[in-house]
């Protein structure tokens, strides 16, 4: 139990945050009638495209290209990288900070 509570607390909550706002920006983009299609569309489908008609392939295509999915997977890419830069960062500090704490006499010991 102790160790999924430390994961909760290293789980980079501000870059989830980030990809949230990222696709709520994309989804947004999209009018209420298009978003409506497409929530129709996914949901007819199972996940599947080929559960669907040609003629709604071609309709889901329509609405994934509209929402630019290319551009907000590089967004959320550029996104991951730079939250994994700042965490080498940390890392290498807290590696360092050990270091230097280990050369401490130890007391009781």
């Amino acid at each position: 139990m102790a160790k999924r509570l430390i994961r909760l607390k290293a789980f980079p909550w501000a870059v989830l945050f980030e990809a949230g706002l990222i696709v709520r920006g994309r989804w947004r983009a999209l009018s209420k009638r298009d978003r409506a299609q497409l929530v129709d569309l996914a949901r007819r489908s199972h996940g599947w495209p080929g559960n669907l008609t040609p003629k709604e392939r071609a309709e889901l295509r329509r609405l994934i290209l509209r929402i630019d999915i290319r551009g907000t997977a590089g967004e959320l890419i550029a996104l991951r990288r730079a939250a994994r830069k700042a965490g080498r960062a940390r890392v290498g500090h807290t590696a360092s900070a050990l270091r230097y704490i280990s050369t401490f006499p130890r007391r009781g010991r």
